[in-house]
């Protein structure tokens, strides 16, 4: 035990804490500490050491625990949000692309059937609304002449 890297570690900084390797090259946690007697010029050193994985079993298992709902509440999250964006930005993108396309192939009578809601996206497809309405008035003031 003498020629142990933690004995050396310990007369070295008298006492404390140290991570040192033990029997079959298994990582330990040392605590170490002098006593002091009558009986004795020099210290009796007290040592207490426990293997690392188990000095930290309990930290790893609630890390691992703590990891795993992280994980699943980031998931959810970004299920939350890509329901949301779907449901009120997408779906509304694609009803105007689809209504553009309808006018660029003639079909003057294409609307969106969006509800112009107060957001920008609402204001958006009102717009687009009335200037497909423009579009088929000329159209028929055109057809008129």
């Amino acid at each position: 035990m003498v020629n142990h890297p933690a004995f050396r570690e310990i007369l070295t900084q008298k006492t404390g804490v140290i991570e040192a390797l033990g029997d079959g090259d298994r990582s330990y946690i040392y605590a170490f500490s002098p006593l002091h007697s009558s009986f004795r010029k020099e210290p009796v050193y007290i040592i207490l050491g426990i293997p690392r994985s188990l000095a930290f079993a309990d930290s790893d298992r609630v890390l691992g625990r703590n990891l795993s709902l992280l994980g699943i509440v980031a998931l959810a999250a970004m299920l939350a949000a890509w329901s949301v964006t779907d449901l009120f930005i997408m779906r509304q993108v694609k009803a105007m692309a689809k209504t553009s396309k309808r006018l660029a192939a003639g079909d003057m009578s294409a609307r969106t059937g969006l509800k112009y809601g107060s957001g920008e996206l609402g204001q958006l497809a009102k717009t687009f609304d009335e200037m497909a309405s423009a579009l088929e008035q000329r159209q028929g003031e055109r057809d008129r002449a």
